[in-house]
Order: structure tokens, then C-alpha cells, then sequence
């Protein structure tokens, strides 16, 4: 199964983050680019996603990785210490600014 590193490629400063967190150093493994992006939303969701709505909210979570606008998904040829081997999941994420509200 292939390798994704996914890439934020919107200036913090962006209106399309919407308050999301960004996401820094993140390899996923998949075997297609569509699902990288879909692992990679699961993982958010796991990580920060609340489901306690407030007013006139959605239940819905969406996640910054389905935006094509915010993150830019490449294949890895080639990582050291990483298997290709196993099932769909992301293999390293660092959060490089976490949503602002409390």
C-alpha cells in the first residue's frame, strides 16, 4: 500500500481554516490519495472532533485534510523505518497550531 505525506499549503492567515487545527508532518498510509485524506480526517475527528453541539450547529465534523485548498497530498517514494505493509492509517501527525476556542 502506498505512502501519502500530506501538507498544509494555505498561509496560517487563511480564511479556510475555520478555526481547524493545522497539521504538520503527516504520513498516511493508503492506497489511494483520496483515501490518505479520508485516514487522515478519521484521525482528526479521534483527536479533536467534539460532538456536544452548540446552538444551531451541525453534528458533522469536516476536517481540514478534505480541503483541497489547505492541504496538498503527495506520494512518498521512498521513507525510512516506514511500512508499506498493513492496513489504511496514519503513521505520523504533529499538530503545528491547534484550533483556538476553548
Amino acid at each position: 500500500m502506498a505512502l501519502w505525506a500530506i501538507e498544509a499549503c494555505a498561509v496560517a492567515e487563511d480564511s479556510r481554516w475555520l478555526d481547524l487545527p493545522i497539521w504538520a508532518d503527516v504520513v498516511v498510509r493508503a492506497p489511494t490519495a483520496a483515501q490518505a485524506r479520508l485516514v487522515a480526517a478519521g484521525m482528526e475527528a479521534e483527536k479533536i472532533g467534539d460532538d456536544t453541539p452548540v446552538g444551531n450547529e451541525t453534528l458533522t465534523f469536516r476536517s481540514g485534510f478534505q480541503d483541497e485548498k489547505l492541504y496538498h497530498v503527495r506520494r512518498l517514494e521512498h521513507l525510512t523505518g516506514a511500512a508499506e505493509d498493513g492496513l489504511p492509517e496514519v503513521l505520523s501527525a504533529r499538530q503545528a497550531r491547534p484550533p483556538s476556542r476553548t
